[in-house]
């Protein structure tokens, strides 16, 4: 669906060389899965270089899905 084609998307792109870099992603929540799974498993980065965000699930209503 439309959160595999974005996650899709920001795993395309090459993993910066600078050891300065740092990945902030927010999206919904199996987005932000797949992305964080990318960037800690396939490209070993770890949370002081990245931060996969979930910002909402699809199908839940409310301010904070947790």
């Amino acid at each position: 669906g439309e959160d595999r084609l974005l996650a899709e998307a920001v795993r395309s792109v090459a993993w910066p060389q600078d050891v300065s870099a740092f990945g902030w992603f927010a999206a919904e929540a199996a987005a932000a899965k797949i992305v964080r799974e990318c960037w800690r498993d396939t490209l070993g980065l770890g949370r002081d270089q990245t931060l996969a965000a979930a910002y909402w699930r699809r199908g839940s209503a409310g301010l904070m899905v947790g």
